[in-house]
C-alpha cells in the first residue's frame, strides 16, 4: 500500500474525522502512518521473538584514520601542544593512540584553543617542537551529517538499531564480538590490526588502533525509510502493509478515547502479526528436505 493508500484506509475507517481529512491536510496523518510503520518494523511479543524483515538488514561502508601532526613548543611529558594547523576542534582526539618518539599513548583530551594533547599516561621525555607525531583510531562514533567530526567518524544512517556485523576490508576478514563485559583495557594503545569489536555508547570500539587507514564494511538493522510522497511504501513486504493500518486504528480510537473499539483493533493487529507469515516462514519450500513426514516403521 503506497502512502496515499494508507492514509485514505486510515481516514475512512476512522470515520473520517475532520481534523485528519488527507483532502485538507495530510501532515498529522501522514506522521501517524510513519510512527505506525516504525512500530510493525519493530514489532516484539513476549514470548514469540521479535518480527525481522530481510529490507531492513542494511550496509554501508567507513574509513578508519590515520593523522599526523607537528609539535609546537611547550610540550611536556604528559601533554602535547600541536602547531598552528592544528585542528580547530575540540575532542577530536579524544580516545584515539598517538605515537610520541616511539611510544604509544592514549589521548584522553584535546583542547582546540591552545592546540593542547592530554596523555593518560607519561612519555619518557618531554617532546621537542616541530617533531612530527601520529595518531591512530579505534574508537568510532555514530554522528549525524551537521557533526563537525562526522568526517572521521561513521555518519548515522537514518533509522539506525544497530550493528549485525563488522567487516575489516583491508584484512577481508570478519570482527568479532568478545563476551559481555571484555573492555580492551588491556589494549588500549595496541596499534595494528583489529580483530575484534564492541558496541559502547554512541559509537564502535576496536581492541587495536589501526595502524594504516581502511574501510569498514558495517551491516547493520534499521527501521524503514520515512514515507514522504504519496507514492512511497513501507520498506517490508506488502502482506504487512494492513499491520500499518491497523496500528493507526488503535491510534485513532485511543486518541477519542473509544476504548472498547482501541481493545478491538488492538487484538485484530496482535492476531494479525501472529498469522501472516514472513520471509523466513518460507524461504525453505524450494530446499530439499524441508517439510518432509517421518516415516515410521
Amino acid at each position: 500500500m503506497t502512502l496515499s493508500e494508507l492514509r485514505t484506509e486510515v481516514y475512512e475507517l476512522l470515520g473520517e474525522p475532520t481534523d485528519l481529512d488527507p483532502n485538507v491536510s495530510t501532515t498529522r496523518l501522514t506522521s501517524i502512518i510513519n510512527l505506525g510503520v516504525k512500530r510493525i518494523a519493530g514489532w516484539k511479543e513476549p514470548g514469540l521473538g521479535q518480527v525481522r524483515f530481510r529490507n531492513l538488514f542494511k550496509s554501508m561502508y567507513f574509513k578508519s584514520h590515520v593523522k599526523t601532526e607537528t609539535l609546537d613548543t611547550g610540550s611536556t611529558t604528559t601533554t602535547l601542544v600541536l602547531d598552528a594547523s592544528g585542528p580547530g576542534t575540540d575532542d577530536v582526539y579524544n580516545g584515539w593512540v598517538v605515537k610520541v618518539s616511539g611510544e604509544y599513548v592514549l589521548v584522553v583530551d584535546y583542547v582546540a584553543s591552545t592546540k593542547t594533547i592530554y596523555l593518560a599516561s607519561e612519555v619518557s621525555t618531554a617532546p621537542a617542537s616541530a617533531l612530527d607525531i601520529t595518531f591512530y583510531q579505534s574508537y568510532f562514533q555514530f554522528l549525524t551529517s551537521a557533526s563537525t567530526l562526522v568526517d572521521l567518524n561513521i555518519a548515522k544512517p537514518v533509522g539506525f538499531v544497530d550493528v549485525l556485523k563488522l567487516f575489516d576490508l583491508y584484512q577481508n576478514a570478519e570482527l568479532t564480538k568478545p563476551g559481555r563485559t571484555v573492555s580492551f583495557m588491556s589494549d588500549v594503545t595496541q596499534v595494528g590490526d583489529p580483530t575484534e569489536y564492541y558496541r559502547y555508547g554512541n559509537g564502535i570500539v576496536l581492541n587495536a588502533a589501526v595502524e594504516t587507514e581502511r574501510y569498514f564494511k558495517m551491516e547493520y538493522y534499521g527501521l524503514p525509510a520515512t514515507l514522504v510522497n504519496d507514492t512511497d511504501e513501507p520498506d517490508f513486504p506488502d502482506g504487512f502493509h494492513y499491520g500499518v493500518v491497523l496500528w493507526a486504528l488503535w491510534w485513532g480510537y485511543k486518541r477519542t478515547q473509544e476504548n472498547s473499539a482501541a481493545y478491538s483493533a488492538k487484538r485484530d493487529l496482535v492476531d494479525f502479526m501472529r498469522t501472516t507469515k514472513t520471509e523466513y516462514d518460507v524461504y525453505m519450500d524450494r530446499s530439499d528436505g524441508y517439510g518432509h513426514l517421518k516415516v515410521k516403521g
